[in-house]
Protein backbone atom coordinates (compact mmCIF):
# COMPACT_ATOMS: atom_id res chain seq x y z
CA UNK A 1 0.00 0.00 0.00
CA UNK A 2 2.85 2.28 0.90
CA UNK A 3 4.54 1.46 -2.39
CA UNK A 4 1.39 2.52 -4.31
CA UNK A 5 1.26 5.86 -2.46
CA UNK A 6 4.94 6.49 -3.14
CA UNK A 7 4.48 5.62 -6.83
CA UNK A 8 1.45 7.92 -7.06
CA UNK A 9 3.37 10.82 -5.51
CA UNK A 10 6.32 10.27 -7.85
CA UNK A 11 3.99 10.20 -10.89
CA UNK A 12 2.28 13.41 -9.76
CA UNK A 13 5.67 15.09 -9.40
CA UNK A 14 6.73 14.04 -12.89
CA UNK A 15 3.48 15.36 -14.38
CA UNK A 16 3.88 18.70 -12.57
CA UNK A 17 7.42 19.14 -13.92
CA UNK A 18 6.21 18.23 -17.42
CA UNK A 19 3.46 20.85 -17.27
CA UNK A 20 5.85 23.57 -16.12
CA UNK A 21 8.25 22.70 -18.92
CA UNK A 22 5.47 22.82 -21.47
CA UNK A 23 4.39 26.23 -20.21
CA UNK A 24 7.92 27.53 -20.51
CA UNK A 25 8.14 26.37 -24.12
CA UNK A 26 4.81 27.97 -25.01
CA UNK A 27 6.29 31.46 -25.53
CA UNK A 28 5.78 32.68 -29.11
CA UNK A 29 8.20 35.24 -30.50
CA UNK A 30 6.62 37.60 -33.02
CA UNK A 31 8.53 37.62 -36.29
CA UNK A 32 10.70 40.70 -36.56
CA UNK A 33 8.98 43.34 -38.63
CA UNK A 34 11.07 45.39 -41.06
CA UNK A 35 11.24 49.11 -40.37
CA UNK A 36 8.89 50.99 -42.63
CA UNK A 37 9.64 54.58 -43.64
CA UNK A 38 7.21 56.96 -42.01
CA UNK A 39 6.19 60.21 -43.67
CA UNK A 40 6.88 63.05 -41.21
CA UNK A 41 3.95 64.78 -39.56
CA UNK A 42 3.41 68.40 -40.58
CA UNK A 43 5.37 69.68 -37.59
CA UNK A 44 8.24 67.32 -38.46
CA UNK A 45 8.69 68.93 -41.86
CA UNK A 46 10.70 71.70 -40.21
CA UNK A 47 13.71 69.41 -39.84
CA UNK A 48 13.27 68.18 -43.42
CA UNK A 49 13.66 71.71 -44.75
CA UNK A 50 16.60 72.33 -42.44
CA UNK A 51 18.44 69.28 -43.77
CA UNK A 52 17.63 70.29 -47.34
CA UNK A 53 19.09 73.76 -46.73
CA UNK A 54 22.32 72.19 -45.47
CA UNK A 55 22.64 70.34 -48.77
CA UNK A 56 22.45 73.75 -50.45
CA UNK A 57 25.84 74.58 -48.87
CA UNK A 58 24.41 76.38 -45.85
CA UNK A 59 26.60 74.20 -43.68
CA UNK A 60 26.53 76.41 -40.61
CA UNK A 61 22.76 76.04 -40.26
CA UNK A 62 22.20 79.78 -40.15
CA UNK A 63 18.50 79.07 -39.65
CA UNK A 64 17.82 76.65 -36.80
CA UNK A 65 14.67 74.67 -37.48
CA UNK A 66 12.04 74.02 -34.84
CA UNK A 67 8.41 72.94 -34.72
CA UNK A 68 5.75 75.61 -34.34
CA UNK A 69 2.25 74.90 -33.09
CA UNK A 70 1.41 78.53 -33.86
CA UNK A 71 2.30 78.07 -37.54
CA UNK A 72 0.31 74.83 -37.71
CA UNK A 73 -2.72 76.59 -36.26
CA UNK A 74 -2.29 79.62 -38.53
CA UNK A 75 -2.17 77.47 -41.66
CA UNK A 76 -5.33 75.64 -40.63
CA UNK A 77 -7.03 78.99 -40.09
CA UNK A 78 -5.89 80.27 -43.48
CA UNK A 79 -7.03 77.05 -45.16
CA UNK A 80 -10.61 77.92 -44.30
CA UNK A 81 -10.40 80.32 -47.26
CA UNK A 82 -9.32 77.51 -49.61
CA UNK A 83 -12.75 76.69 -51.00
CA UNK A 84 -13.53 74.42 -53.91
CA UNK A 85 -13.23 77.18 -56.52
CA UNK A 86 -9.85 78.24 -55.10
CA UNK A 87 -8.42 74.72 -55.09
CA UNK A 88 -9.81 73.84 -58.50
CA UNK A 89 -8.58 77.08 -60.06
CA UNK A 90 -5.05 76.78 -58.67
CA UNK A 91 -4.87 73.08 -59.55
CA UNK A 92 -5.83 73.76 -63.16
CA UNK A 93 -3.29 76.56 -63.44
CA UNK A 94 -0.36 74.85 -61.71
CA UNK A 95 1.28 73.48 -64.85
CA UNK A 96 4.46 71.65 -63.80
CA UNK A 97 4.36 69.77 -60.53
CA UNK A 98 6.61 72.18 -58.65
CA UNK A 99 5.77 74.26 -55.56
CA UNK A 100 4.61 77.74 -56.38
CA UNK A 101 5.12 80.73 -54.09
CA UNK A 102 2.04 82.87 -53.53
CA UNK A 103 2.41 86.32 -52.03
CA UNK A 104 -0.40 88.09 -50.19
CA UNK A 105 -1.14 90.27 -53.23
CA UNK A 106 -1.66 87.40 -55.70
CA UNK A 107 -5.08 86.88 -57.33
CA UNK A 108 -8.34 87.36 -55.50
CA UNK A 109 -8.90 83.85 -54.15
CA UNK A 110 -5.44 82.69 -53.15
CA UNK A 111 -4.72 86.14 -51.74
CA UNK A 112 -7.20 85.40 -48.97
CA UNK A 113 -5.25 82.30 -47.89
CA UNK A 114 -1.82 83.96 -48.08
CA UNK A 115 -2.97 87.19 -46.45
CA UNK A 116 -4.68 85.37 -43.58
CA UNK A 117 -1.55 83.32 -42.95
CA UNK A 118 0.63 86.44 -42.88
CA UNK A 119 -1.79 88.34 -40.68
CA UNK A 120 -2.20 85.58 -38.11
CA UNK A 121 1.59 85.19 -37.82
CA UNK A 122 2.10 88.98 -37.64
CA UNK A 123 4.66 88.75 -40.46
CA UNK A 124 6.38 91.67 -42.14
CA UNK A 125 5.84 90.40 -45.67
CA UNK A 126 5.16 93.20 -48.11
CA UNK A 127 2.46 93.05 -50.77
CA UNK A 128 5.16 93.81 -53.33
CA UNK A 129 7.11 90.64 -52.47
CA UNK A 130 6.74 88.87 -55.80
CA UNK A 131 9.01 85.97 -54.86
CA UNK A 132 10.56 84.25 -51.86
CA UNK A 133 13.77 86.31 -52.07
CA UNK A 134 11.76 89.52 -51.72
CA UNK A 135 9.96 88.05 -48.71
CA UNK A 136 13.16 86.96 -46.93
CA UNK A 137 14.81 90.30 -47.71
CA UNK A 138 12.43 91.86 -45.18
CA UNK A 139 14.66 90.27 -42.51
CA UNK A 140 17.87 91.89 -43.73
CA UNK A 141 19.19 94.34 -41.15
CA UNK A 142 18.77 98.03 -41.90
CA UNK A 143 18.99 101.20 -39.88
CA UNK A 144 15.22 101.18 -39.66
CA UNK A 145 14.75 97.64 -38.36
CA UNK A 146 18.09 96.48 -36.90
CA UNK A 147 16.79 96.30 -33.30
CA UNK A 148 13.50 94.49 -34.01
CA UNK A 149 12.41 90.86 -33.80
CA UNK A 150 10.85 90.07 -37.18
CA UNK A 151 9.37 87.14 -39.07
CA UNK A 152 8.27 86.37 -42.61
CA UNK A 153 5.77 83.67 -43.52
CA UNK A 154 5.72 82.30 -47.06
CA UNK A 155 2.96 80.25 -48.65
CA UNK A 156 3.68 77.58 -51.26
CA UNK A 157 1.19 75.40 -53.08
CA UNK A 158 1.89 72.14 -54.91
CA UNK A 159 -0.11 69.32 -56.51
CA UNK A 160 -0.95 66.84 -53.74
CA UNK A 161 0.54 64.06 -55.85
CA UNK A 162 3.97 65.51 -55.00
CA UNK A 163 5.32 64.47 -51.61
CA UNK A 164 5.96 67.22 -49.11
CA UNK A 165 9.57 66.06 -48.78
CA UNK A 166 10.15 66.54 -52.51
CA UNK A 167 8.45 69.93 -52.40
CA UNK A 168 10.67 71.03 -49.52
CA UNK A 169 13.80 70.08 -51.45
CA UNK A 170 12.64 72.37 -54.24
CA UNK A 171 11.77 75.15 -51.79
CA UNK A 172 15.18 74.83 -50.09
CA UNK A 173 16.92 75.30 -53.44
CA UNK A 174 14.74 78.33 -54.18
CA UNK A 175 15.35 80.14 -50.88
CA UNK A 176 18.93 79.08 -50.12
CA UNK A 177 20.64 82.08 -51.72
CA UNK A 178 18.36 84.50 -49.88
CA UNK A 179 18.95 82.66 -46.61
CA UNK A 180 22.73 82.90 -47.08
CA UNK A 181 22.40 86.70 -47.14
CA UNK A 182 20.73 86.90 -43.72
CA UNK A 183 22.78 89.09 -41.38
CA UNK A 184 24.45 87.42 -38.41
CA UNK A 185 24.99 90.83 -36.84
CA UNK A 186 24.53 94.53 -37.49
CA UNK A 187 27.35 96.98 -36.98
CA UNK A 188 26.11 100.27 -38.33
CA UNK A 189 25.63 103.87 -37.37
CA UNK A 190 22.18 105.09 -36.46
CA UNK A 191 21.06 108.65 -35.92
CA UNK A 192 21.80 108.26 -32.21
CA UNK A 193 24.89 106.09 -31.94
CA UNK A 194 26.75 103.09 -33.28
CA UNK A 195 24.56 100.00 -33.21
CA UNK A 196 26.03 96.58 -32.51
CA UNK A 197 23.55 93.70 -32.35
CA UNK A 198 23.55 90.01 -33.21
CA UNK A 199 20.74 87.84 -34.55
CA UNK A 200 19.43 84.30 -34.20
CA UNK A 201 17.19 82.77 -36.85
CA UNK A 202 14.64 80.00 -36.48
CA UNK A 203 12.57 78.34 -39.16
CA UNK A 204 9.35 76.34 -39.14
CA UNK A 205 7.28 74.45 -41.69
CA UNK A 206 3.68 73.33 -41.70
CA UNK A 207 1.74 71.50 -44.42
CA UNK A 208 -1.93 70.81 -45.00
CA UNK A 209 -3.70 69.17 -47.94
CA UNK A 210 -7.16 69.37 -49.43
CA UNK A 211 -8.69 67.07 -52.05
CA UNK A 212 -11.87 67.66 -54.02
CA UNK A 213 -13.45 64.22 -54.20
CA UNK A 214 -16.40 65.64 -56.10
CA UNK A 215 -14.20 67.43 -58.63
CA UNK A 216 -12.19 64.69 -60.34
CA UNK A 217 -10.03 64.20 -57.26
CA UNK A 218 -8.14 67.45 -57.66
CA UNK A 219 -5.98 68.13 -54.65
CA UNK A 220 -3.39 70.60 -53.39
CA UNK A 221 -0.91 70.72 -50.54
CA UNK A 222 -0.42 74.10 -48.90
CA UNK A 223 3.02 74.57 -47.33
CA UNK A 224 3.77 77.42 -44.92
CA UNK A 225 7.41 78.33 -44.32
CA UNK A 226 8.31 80.83 -41.63
CA UNK A 227 11.68 82.37 -40.80
CA UNK A 228 12.03 84.42 -37.62
CA UNK A 229 14.83 86.84 -36.72
CA UNK A 230 15.49 87.40 -33.02
CA UNK A 231 17.81 90.06 -31.63
CA UNK A 232 20.23 88.59 -29.07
Amino acid sequence: MKLKKIASLMLAGVMAVSMLTACGDNTVNDPEQPNQPVEPTPAGYSSVLGDALVTQNIVNRKVHMQDSNDLNAALKTAMKFAGEDVVSGIYDGMGANMPRYFNPADGDAIQLVARKLVDVMDSVNDADDVNSWDAIANLYATEGNYDEDLNVTMLYVVNDGVSVNAALEYIAAEISDAVKELDIDYDGTTADDKAEVEYDYTGSVSADSVKLDANHGKGLTFIAVQITRTVV
